[in-house]
């Protein structure tokens, strides 16, 4: 985690040092910001979902959330179709 970052950090300092000698950057430089950029989004995706599911009240709630969606799914597993009377009259 204080990889992505110190890498995402590191990035910005050298954009700011662009802008302060009013260079635009090279477009490999953009590319390598984006990256920066989604990296350091990964890194707080993962974060989120690391303290989701380490944290008991949360675990705890997202347990019995999972198991409701799966009762209901399997009371709702099957579905049946009425008859219309366009297909009574169609087998006629």
């Amino acid at each position: 985690m204080f990889a992505c970052r110190l890498f995402y950090n590191v990035m910005i300092l050298l954009r700011t040092t662009f802008k302060l000698r009013k260079s635009v950057g090279t477009p490999k430089d953009e590319l390598v910001m984006n990256i920066a950029e989604i990296a350091l989004f990964c890194e707080s995706c993962a974060s989120l979902v690391f303290i989701l599911c380490s944290h008991k009240p949360c675990k705890d709630e997202i347990l019995k959330v999972i198991q409701k969606c799966r009762r209901e799914n399997a009371a709702d597993n099957h579905l049946e179709i009425p008859a219309t009377r366009a297909q009574e009259n169609g087998s006629q």
